[in-house]
């Protein structure tokens, strides 16, 4: 492997941006392919930038990561050009300060690409082309935590946006993640004290 890596961070009190990029080749990279069978690729290039993005104004926030990223030959190694995890969120002090809360929305996306198959017979993913395409699809997180003294908890609503897209195990075509109400707590001076109970909806 032979890689370039560069990258620069700009920080004030308000935003925080660090941006990272990095390129290369791999040779002799093995993979498998349909049948699914062992083929070894003579050299694969890649370029990939990495960035965070944080963003304040009063008791607003946003934190963005964000990934972009390409590959010389689809049919060696498959990923999203694109994929992203924002947060968008509260915090501040509720009731005369005895509560630290945040509440927000959490969002995870990766653009559309060639997914790779599964033999379950052999525990394999192998690339298959013309297979069926993945991503670009929104996942969605309703959340609120808040920290009194030691202790913090956490209630979440993962995928919530399913409500929406009228997507789920039972849709024949794509496969998501399920509905999920999270609640979770955890103190700062133990954390193996930590309890999640999950409700599937």
């Amino acid at each position: 492997i032979a890689e370039l890596n560069a990258g620069f961070t700009l920080q004030t009190r308000a935003v925080l941006l660090d941006v990272n990029g990095r390129a290369g080749n791999i040779n002799g990279l093995v993979y498998s392919f349909q049948t699914p069978e062992f083929r070894q690729a003579e050299k694969l290039n890649y370029a990939q930038i990495q960035a965070r993005a944080q963003f304040k104004l009063g008791k607003l926030y946003t934190d963005h990561q964000f990934v972009f990223q390409q590959y010389s030959d689809k049919q060696v190694f498959s990923a999203p050009a694109f994929s992203t995890i924002s947060s968008f969120y509260f915090q501040g002090h509720l009731f005369k300060k005895a509560m630290l809360a945040r509440i927000g929305v959490d969002v995870n996306y990766y653009s559309s690409y060639t997914a790779y198959a599964y033999r379950p017979d052999m525990a394999l993913f192998y690339i298959s082309p013309g297979g069926r395409p993945g991503g670009n699809y929104p996942y969605a997180d309703i959340f609120f935590s808040g920290e009194v003294k030691t202790l913090i908890f956490t209630v979440k609503f993962e995928h919530w946006n399913n409500y929406i897209a009228n997507a789920g195990y039972n849709n024949a075509v794509w496969i998501h993640a399920a509905k999920v109400i999270y609640f979770g707590d955890s103190t700062k001076r133990l954390a193996a004290n930590a309890h999640a109970v999950n409700l599937l909806l």
